[in-house]
């Protein structure tokens, strides 16, 4: 994943921080794969 750029917000006085980037992989499977893991470590999509 490439990170273009990060914002931080306050929301309901809680810190988000959005985070906008590039998944690139070889096939939709690897992908779907990366996200997944992404997804487990709390990022939401």
């Amino acid at each position: 994943m490439i990170i273009l750029s990060a914002l931080e917000k306050v929301k309901y006085g809680k810190i988000y921080t959005e985070i906008y980037g590039i998944v690139a992989g070889e096939t939709v499977e690897n992908i779907q794969q990366i996200e997944q893991n992404l997804q487990n470590k709390g990022l939401q999509f």
